[in-house]
C-alpha cells in the first residue's frame, strides 16, 4: 500500500485578516439595497404604468438619490415624478426610501429599462460608494383593430363650462367702459349746461331767503326779458325758487318735477298756504321752457312780483326776543298809574 504525502497549505496572518474583512464587510454591503419594480410589465400603447425605485440603508448613510431624466430610454417616457418618503424598519437602524415613477411609451414591443445606480457614503467613508437596480423588460401591445367595421369620424372636443373665475376678467373690463361711458356722459351734459363737473358746494352765509331775494333783484337788473332773453329769464326765475325750496324748506325741489314739487308743497306746513300762487309760476315758466310759449309784458313783470311775495310770505318769522317784548318794570307801572 503506497501512502501519498498532501502538502499543506500554508496559513498566513494576511489570508486571515482578508477572510475576516470579507466576513466583516458582507452585512454591511448588504445593508444597502436598491431596488425597481413595476405596477405591470405588460401594458397598451398610451397607456401609464408606476415604476417604484427604493433603496434601503442605515440611518448614518447619507443617500444621494438619482435624478431621472424626461426620458429612460428611446422608448420609455417619464410622465410624472412622485416625492421620496422615508420609512423606519420596525427592529432595526435601517431606514426605507421610496419613489414613485410615472412612464409610459408610444411604441410597442419590449423595452428595456436601465438599472438606475444610487450613490451613498457612511460616516466613515472616505469614498463614495453606489449600488444599482436591475434593469426591468416592460412590454408594449398595440391596441387590437377591427378592420372589418366601418371607419368613423373623430370624436368632437367635448365642450366644458365656463368658470366665473374665467368671466371674471371680461366683467371688470365691462363695468369699467361702463363706468367710463356714464362719466363721459354726465361730463356733455354738464358742460351743455354751462357748469363744472363736479358742482362747488358752498356754504351759504345768509338765511335761504335772503339769498333768494338778492337774486331775484340781481335777476331783475339783468332785464332778461326785456331784451328777449325770455326763456333764460324763466328758467332763472324756477331755478331761484326751486333753490330756496330745497335750502330753506329742505323739499328737494331742484331734482322734481312741477307737480312733484307742489305735492310736496301741500304736505309742507310752512309754504302749503303759498302753493297756488308757485304753481302759477312754475307751469307758466314750463310752458316757456317747453311749450315755447310766449307771456305778455305784463305777465313777465308779475312773475317776477309774485316770486317775491312767495319767498316774503314763506319765509321763517323771526321771534322777537324777550328783551324787545319785555317792557321795564318802572314804565308798566307808570302807565298804570296814568
Amino acid at each position: 500500500m503506497i501512502l501519498k504525502r498532501h502538502r499543506l497549505i500554508p496559513f498566513s496572518y494576511s489570508s486571515a485578516a482578508l477572510l475576516l474583512v470579507m466576513i466583516l464587510w458582507s452585512p454591511v454591503c448588504d445593508a444597502q439595497k436598491a431596488t425597481a419594480t413595476l405596477d405591470t410589465t405588460v401594458i397598451r400603447i398610451g397607456e401609464q404604468v408606476r415604476l417604484h425605485l427604493g433603496f434601503t440603508a442605515p440611518r448614518n448613510v447619507s443617500v444621494q438619490w438619482p435624478v431621472l431624466a424626461d426620458t429612460l430610454n428611446t422608448s420609455i417616457e417619464v410622465v410624472k415624478r412622485g416625492n421620496i418618503d422615508t420609512t423606519a424598519i420596525k427592529g432595526s437602524d435601517l431606514l426605507q426610501y421610496r419613489q414613485f415613477v410615472t412612464i409610459t411609451s408610444f411604441d410597442s414591443g419590449y423595452h428595456t429599462i436601465p438599472s438606475i445606480t444610487f450613490f451613498y457614503r457612511g460616516k466613515t467613508d472616505s469614498v463614495r460608494q453606489y449600488s444599482y437596480t436591475d434593469s426591468l423588460m416592460m412590454k408594449v401591445n398595440t391596441v387590437a383593430v377591427d378592420t372589418t367595421l366601418a371607419i368613423r369620424d373623430i370624436k368632437a372636443p367635448m365642450k366644458q363650462s365656463i368658470t366665473f373665475k374665467e368671466l371674471l376678467p371680461f366683467i371688470l373690463i365691462a363695468i369699467s367702459v361702463i363706468a367710463l361711458a356714464a362719466l363721459f356722459i354726465y361730463y356733455l351734459w354738464r358742460r351743455k349746461q354751462n357748469k363744472p363737473l363736479l358742482p362747488k358746494i358752498v356754504k351759504p352765509s345768509l338765511p335761504a331767503w335772503q339769498i333768494a331775494l338778492k337774486e331775484l333783484e340781481n335777476l331783475s337788473e339783468q332785464k332778461l326779458w326785456q331784451n328777449g332773453r325770455i326763456k333764460p329769464y324763466y328758467s332763472e326765475l324756477s331755478d331761484i325758487l326751486r333753490r330756496y325750496l330745497e335750502n330753506q324748506h329742505m323739499i328737494p325741489a331742484v331734482e322734481m318735477v312741477t307737480d312733484e314739487i307742489l305735492d310736496s308743497c301741500r304736505e309742507n306746513a310752512a309754504v302749503q298756504n303759498s302753493t297756488e300762487q308757485l304753481g302759477r309760476l312754475l307751469r307758466l315758466a314750463d310752458l316757456v321752457k317747453f311749450a315755447k310759449e310766449i307771456p305778455t309784458a305784463p305777465q313777465n313783470e308779475q312773475s317776477l312780483k309774485e316770486a317775491v311775495s312767495f319767498v316774503e310770505l314763506t319765509k321763517p318769522v323771526l321771534q322777537p326776543s324777550a328783551k324787545e317784548t319785555t317792557e321795564p318794570v318802572e314804565n308798566k307801572v307808570t302807565t298804570i298809574a296814568e
